[in-house]
């Protein structure tokens, strides 16, 4: 790899270009711009592409928290617990996912229920 293709890299993944689209770019193949990059001492943010600065964590992927949530948003298969079950709600009947069986949606169904159960309670919702 000589050091114009090398400097062309850097530029491309400073532009915000993804591993792939920079080995068709360049000629070089994928295997070619993954090694390039996991020699290099600077990480990069797996969302926008930008250097990561400052302590950078061993483990750190992202530069932000906003791009941290935007690559988990469109990346949502990737989710240890994307496979939990939908319930409805007893109360207002809309669907919703929880880590453990559950029957209200929120804490505000949750008082409307007992509310209604037993009014002489007093429990008023916010």
């Amino acid at each position: 790899m000589t050091q114009t293709q090398k400097s062309q890299i850097l530029s491309l993944r400073a532009e915000g270009m993804q591993y792939k689209q920079i080995a068709e770019q360049t000629g070089l193949t994928l295997a070619s711009v993954k090694m390039f990059f996991s020699r290099q001492k600077q990480k990069h943010c797996t969302q926008c592409g930008k250097l990561l600065t400052g302590k950078v964590r061993r483990n750190q992927r992202f530069c932000s928290k906003a791009c941290k949530t935007k690559w988990w948003n469109t990346h949502t298969d990737m989710l240890k617990n994307s496979n939990r079950p939908v319930f409805t709600c007893a109360v207002c009947g809309k669907a919703f996912q929880a880590y453990k069986i559950a029957k209200y949606c929120s804490r505000t169904c949750y008082l409307k229920a007992i509310r209604t159960a037993h009014p002489e309670s007093g429990i008023q919702t916010q």
